[in-house]
């Protein structure tokens, strides 16, 4: 049974995020926010707090001995958005975006080769401008250059958008389905997944309900597949593990009249699974984009939920095998020599 005066800490820039999360899920818990992650897990080295909630992005990558990642709240906020007044598809020729993510810039640039698209730094260089202060978020900033009307768009992540954003229109570009099918944007690894963070020994049956194990396996997944990825690519490489039911992947034809490809989320998987694995699979995918989005490199596959860390695993030798094959650094060009493979 849970406990009820469990003390959670809650660290890392999105840690007001995280707590609005949370607050929907266990109104009643009284948490403690630490802007650094590296505090708050001294902090539970030196027996101050239960547990640490934080963005899988921001975990360190060695934790100090006596720590561990226990569990992880159910996937949300994946992906990247766009905020704009239109859709990526009829924005005018040449437009302006203003955007940080080098994986994302790559996206963007497979997709639409004609837009122009400059990180925070270089627009204010370029345009005279003084640069955002160490105090300021760089896509609030952004945000206040579109508002302004200099910029036609600003992308980002979609944990970062719920934190700065409000209410301004924004377009996803991750989804599988609608207008950015074809252009392809695949998450970042780690996309909006949330861990829960404690020491050693920590008893299973104190970790809250709203903890996901499927969650947790898929960041496990991700980690397995990233480790397989060089240091030099991983920026510009997208890793993303999704659990799906047989049903959904069933749905998945060019038959107009089946619905397109469905993918439920991993909460509602763990709930609908009823104690077993049945139908229960799991998809994953690497894939490089090179400069300009002009070449890229890929490769996915699916397969029953009890193989799942023997398919990431071989997954990463057929990574290693076809960049082998496929890619030539060409004195550091970044450019690949093949087409994608999936």
């Amino acid at each position: 049974m849970e406990d009820p005066v469990l003390d959670v800490r809650i660290a890392g820039t999105a840690r007001i995020w995280i707590e609005e999360r949370m607050r929907r899920l266990d109104s009643e818990r009284v948490v403690t926010m630490n802007p650094s992650v590296e505090k708050a897990i001294d902090d539970l080295l030196d027996m101050q707090g239960d547990a640490v909630l934080l963005l899988a992005a921001e975990l360190p990558a060695e934790l100090p001995e006596g720590i561990a990642v226990i569990s992880a709240m159910e996937r949300a906020g994946e992906g990247a958005v766009m905020i704009s007044d239109d859709f990526l598809d009829y924005l005018p020729h040449k437009s302006l975006i203003l955007c940080e993510d080098a994986l994302i810039k790559r996206q963007i640039r497979r997709y639409r080769a004609d837009l122009s698209i400059r990180t925070a730094a270089d627009f204010a260089a370029r345009e005279g401008l003084e640069q955002p202060n160490e105090e300021e978020d760089v896509i609030d900033w952004c945000l206040k250059r579109k508002d302004e009307g200099r910029v036609h768009a600003v992308v980002c992540d979609r944990v970062t958008f719920e934190i700065v954003g409000g209410s301004r229109r924004r377009q996803r570009l991750d989804l599988p389905i609608g207008k950015h099918k074809d252009g392809h944007f695949p998450p970042a690894p780690f996309s909006g997944q949330v861990l829960f963070v404690c020491r050693k020994g920590f008893p299973e049956s104190y970790i809250p309900d709203w903890c996901d194990g499927l969650a947790l396996e898929a960041w496990k997944l991700e980690s397995i597949l990233l480790d397989g990825v060089d240091e030099t690519l991983a920026q510009h490489t997208s890793i993303h593990a999704q659990w799906v039911r047989t049903g959904s992947l069933l749905k998945h034809s060019d038959d107009p009249v089946i619905k397109d490809e469905y993918v439920t989320p991993e909460g509602d998987l763990r709930r609908k699974r009823r104690g077993g694995k049945g139908g229960l699979r799991i998809r994953m995918g690497i894939e490089w984009i090179g400069k300009g989005g002009r070449r890229s490199l890929a490769v996915s596959r699916i397969g029953p939920a009890d193989d799942a860390r023997f398919l990431a695993r071989r997954l990463v030798v057929e990574w290693k095998e076809a960049q082998e094959v496929w890619m030539n650094d060409k004195n550091g060009d970044d450019e690949s020599v093949g087409p994608i493979i999936s």
